[in-house]
This record gives C-alpha cells, sequence and structure tokens, in this order.
C-alpha cells in the first residue's frame, strides 16, 4: 500500500512520470530530489561522426533504452545497442551498464542535430538535444583545417592527448573505431572543400 502522504491529490504534488506518486515518493538514487526515471540523459557530439550519451542516474537499476530522432532528419527512430551502434530494436539496460555510450552509424552524420531520451517500459523522458560536429572537424570550431589533419595523424600513430578516438574516427560510412589511412583522406577531402556528400556514404534520409 501507498502511504498516505504519497497519495497523489490532484493538482497539489509533483508527478513527472504520471505513475500517480508523488516525486518525492518515487525511488531517488542519488537523491537529488529527481525521481530515477526523470533523469534526463547527458547527450554531447563528440565528433562530425559521434555522440556521446550517458543515462543518468547511473546509480539507478531500472532498465532503459536510448531512441535517437534528430528534427533535421525526420525520418530518424532508432535504439542505441549496447556497442553504441543503431539499431531498430530498443535495448534496456541499466544507467550504470550504458556508463558513456560512443553513438555512430550512418544515421549519424556531420553539423545535424539529434535528440535522444532514455525511455522504460512505461514512459520516455523528455528528449535531451546536440548537434555533430562540421563534417571533417577534429577540433569544434567549424572549420577544418591543417591542425584537424595532425590531430587524426596523430590518431593514426596512437596519440590521443589532443583529440580523443571518437574526434577522428570518420572512416567509413559507420566508422570502425579504428583510425586508419581512411580517416586522413576523408578529412583531407573535407580540407580541400568536399562535403560529406562526396563520400557517398548513404543518407538517413533520401
Amino acid at each position: 500500500d501507498v502511504p498516505d502522504e504519497c497519495d497523489v491529490a490532484e493538482g497539489t504534488s509533483n508527478d513527472c512520470n504520471s505513475n500517480g506518486i508523488p516525486d518525492e515518493c518515487d525511488p531517488d538514487c542519488n537523491g537529488n530530489g529527481v525521481p530515477d526515471d526523470c533523469e534526463l540523459p547527458i547527450v554531447v557530439g563528440e565528433g562530425c561522426r559521434h555522440l556521446a550519451v550517458t543515462p543518468q542516474p547511473l546509480c539507478s537499476t531500472l532498465p532503459v533504452a536510448l531512441h535517437l530522432t534528430s528534427p533535421d532528419e525526420t525520418c530518424i527512430s532508432e535504439y542505441v545497442d549496447a556497442e553504441g551502434l543503431l539499431v531498430e530494436t530498443p535495448v534496456f539496460q541499466a544507467p550504470g551498464q550504458w556508463a558513456t555510450v560512443h553513438v555512430r552509424g550512418e544515421a549519424v552524420i556531420p553539423d545535424t542535430t539529434y535528440t535522444i531520451q532514455a525511455q522504460t517500459t512505461e514512459a520516455s523522458t523528455a528528449g535531451v538535444s546536440t548537434a555533430t560536429w562540421v563534417w571533417g572537424d577534429v577540433t569544434n570550431d567549424r572549420v577544418v583545417g591543417l591542425q584537424d589533419i595532425m590531430r587524426i595523424i596523430a590518431g593514426f600513430q596512437g596519440d590521443f592527448s589532443h583529440a580523443s578516438l571518437e574526434n577522428v574516427d570518420l572512416y567509413p560510412c559507420v566508422p570502425d573505431g579504428i583510425v586508419s589511412l581512411g580517416d586522413i583522406l576523408w578529412c583531407i577531402q573535407a580540407f580541400q572543400g568536399g562535403t560529406y556528400a562526396y563520400t557517398r556514404c548513404p543518407m538517413p534520409c533520401p
């Protein structure tokens, strides 16, 4: 039974997940006053082909799926799997199992806004949006220059002290987690004015 003080009186209590229980009576493992299943994920663009997503709170044991859409490419409606790849059906894990997942796929293209929702089997959080970087940009200054090429070459040599693997992993159409000559060549093409379309990778909404 729900204690009397946890009954929702219409108009008198906050109930962010509409489960009939006041927010102050819902599980709140980190004690920040927000029920676990109402906490928004942290979503960050981390290159022109990757997004970093961290469901919150990491102490929660409530399984969530990560749903990706885009206001720029409205045909996109995909889920993230445990490896960060995009799939058609939900994959549920506790936030601590997800930790920070690096999302990639053909649908993650440069200079595009994406929205991530954390979904339980019963509800979804509000969406959190971020954008990928411009094509070939490794330093996130919206300009492709020699510094971007040099940082990819450094990654090719195993040096990620100035740019992460996800920052420099452009190639192929689904980035493979390996810095190769393909990544360097695609960045050089971007430096020369080539667009992402020049890679001949499928666009998410043809």
